[in-house]
């Protein structure tokens, strides 16, 4: 029997993230030995990714990488994904799927690739709906499959065996598993400490220096001279005494910076092979072809396809079942994403039906079944008003028919006929006979 609406609200849920702490992020500055230390606490006989989860935080506050992720993450949610059961949508699970929740809900089982783990609770609102959002990462303990009320508890309730727990739950990701973020954050690491360099680069040699001299036995003279430099501007100053030398060199390799700019460039491009698994679509590749952007196009196609049906594994293996729990009727169903091959199949299919429908009587209800489209309750009123208007619009069309014809009668005496004109009566009487041929074929 189907729950409705109004029972499902009686089935709430007492959730999880209402009793646990949930604490700030913890900004530190991160190095490669910070790194380091995040993966053996991640990997220690009492396993606790804190401080690799706060890693991965501040790594995402690189814009590169944040935009590769972002990429393949809106690949899932901009396809057009649907719930099909008996080769027809529903529309109670169309609704569903209209909520934020639920793209919000793609994007975390689509983060279990980088993060390597996703616990979702699903809870009702105090409207009654159904909703759902991520338990803390940092809160649970994935190797035992613990929650713990906080980040730093030594012990936490189990969920995996809790069956109360079960229909609200839904997780994702192996325990082992510590996503593509932790490769990732060497990369990251290497540019940040690089763009400091630059920086100081450009601060250095981007600006002119303002060099004074002075006789060294002279203190009025040296203080004159650095209130002066002070007071022309924010440029660099140097004071030395007279009979001294001072040069600024040049590394022999990085003359001119560009080597801040090739290691920038390299840990980008590695990210971009990381996520991607090609550079070229988020990047001008200089020399390279057409042929070669194909290729990487393809390649990156071929990830965004791997991703949609990761997504439809989980939500016919995982989300449905939860769905059937809370009573919704997904028992007979399945979720689909309509690939591009899909779509133009079905956009030329709906043009030649429309040619079709266009030339020989085909039933309403043809369109209705094989595009699911939900029929008007009014329908035999809305068939009456649109037959009316199609034979009014065709009466006119007859009166101005016969209008012209006697205007063409009352000039017949001019025989100046166009050859264009001509031509294009040639050419409609073609078009006619192809016609008819078409319709003696269904006649």
């Amino acid at each position: 029997m189907k729950t409705t609406q109004a029972t499902r609200t009686k089935q709430n849920s007492k959730p999880v993230i209402n009793n646990i702490i949930v604490r700030p992020i913890r900004r530190t500055t991160q190095d490669i030995q910070s790194w380091r230390n995040a993966m053996v606490a991640a990997e220690s006989i009492l396993p606790r990714r804190v401080l690799l989860y706060d890693l991965y935080e501040d790594l995402l506050l690189d814009g590169h990488l944040a935009s590769i992720i972002t990429k393949r993450t809106m690949a899932v949610n901009n396809s057009p994904l649907m719930f099909v059961s008996n080769k027809k949508s529903v529309d109670e699970i169309t609704d569903l799927q209209n909520k934020m929740w639920f793209e919000t809900m793609l994007t975390e089982l689509m983060n279990a690739k980088f993060w390597g783990h996703t616990l979702l609770e699903f809870s009702y609102d105090k409207g009654g709906e159904l909703t759902c959002e991520l338990v803390p990462r940092k809160n649970v303990e994935q190797r035992d499959g613990l929650i713990l009320p906080d980040q730093y508890s030594p012990l936490g309730f189990p969920y995996r065996d809790d069956k109360a727990r079960a229909p609200w739950l839904l997780e994702y990701g192996n325990p082992k598993d510590h996503g593509l973020l932790l490769p990732a954050a060497q990369y990251v690491i290497y540019k940040r400490g690089n763009f400091g360099d630059w920086a100081q680069y450009a601060e250095i040699f981007g600006m002119p220096w303002k060099i004074a001299k002075y006789d060294s036995w002279d203190e009025k003279q040296r203080q004159d001279l650095e209130n002066a430099l002070d007071a022309a501007g924010s440029a660099a100053n140097i004071l030395i005494p007279n009979g001294t030398e001072l040069s600024l060199e040049h590394s022999p390799g990085n003359s001119d910076g560009s080597l801040y700019e090739k290691l920038k460039d390299a840990c980008d491009e590695a990210l971009s092979v990381l996520v991607l698994g090609q550079t070229m679509t988020t990047k001008d590749t200089k020399g390279s072809g057409y042929a070669q952007g194909k290729i990487h196009a393809t390649v990156e196609q071929d990830i965004h396809l791997s991703d949609r049906r990761y997504i439809t594994r989980i939500l016919n293996d995982m989300l449905n079942p939860l769905l059937i729990l809370h009573g919704f009727p997904v028992a007979d169903g399945k979720w689909v994403y309509m690939e591009e091959d899909d779509i133009d199949v079905q956009t030329k299919k709906i043009v030649i039906d429309m040619q079709v429908a266009q030339q020989v009587p085909v039933d309403d209800d043809y369109f209705y079944e094989t595009y699911s489209i939900p029929k008007p309750a009014n329908y035999a009123e809305l068939k009456a008003n649109k037959e009316a208007s199609r034979a009014a619009a065709l009466e006119a069309m007859k009166q101005s028919k016969n209008n012209n014809g006697n205007n063409i009668d009352n000039q017949s005496g001019n025989n100046n006929i166009d050859p264009a004109a001509d031509k294009n009566t040639k050419t409609l009487s073609e078009s006619q006979s192809l016609f008819k041929r078409f319709l003696s074929f269904f006649s």
